[in-house]
């Protein structure tokens, strides 16, 4: 389900794909056991193709994620490109490919370099759950123990 989507042309060159966002830990796409800011700055560009199918860039793309208590901090480079089709039935099926930060509300953020699906219903619930070849290169836990 990537990082939370911002509007962005379908035309032309990239453009400003920075935006904030905040999970309290009860909040059901917690990340960590805590209350956590992010800020992710780069650019992006997400090109609309026909049957319901996009390709987003995000070039120059990094995530900044921080404990809101304690303001510690990391930063992640993340800019891989994301392949979506959605079908007749609402499931959306993401193909990820190269270094793309993500997560889910079920298994928290990311890391992953490689060539990586997944998909979800149009109630962003998990239909299938993450594949691929490559590396998961940070998972949840070690993204939320460099924040303790």
């Amino acid at each position: 389900m990537g990082l939370p989507s911002v509007a962005a042309a379908s035309s032309g060159a990239p453009g400003d794909g920075s935006y904030s966002f905040d999970s309290p830990s009860a909040d059901v796409f917690a990340l960590c056991p805590f209350a956590i800011h992010a800020d992710v700055t780069g650019k992006i560009k997400v090109n609309s193709l026909p049957n319901s199918r996009s390709i987003t860039i995000n070039p120059g793309q990094y995530a900044t994620i921080a404990k809101t208590e304690t303001r510690k901090q990391v930063t992640l480079n993340s800019t891989g490109t994301f392949h979506d089709t959605t079908d007749e039935n609402g499931i959306t099926t993401e193909h990820m490919t190269g270094r793309t930060l993500t997560w889910d509300k079920n298994t928290g953020p990311v890391l992953i370099i490689g060539d990586y699906t997944w998909a979800w219903d149009d109630s962003g619930n998990v239909t299938q759950h993450l594949t691929g070849q490559g590396q998961i290169s940070l998972t949840p836990w070690d993204i939320c123990a460099m924040l303790r």
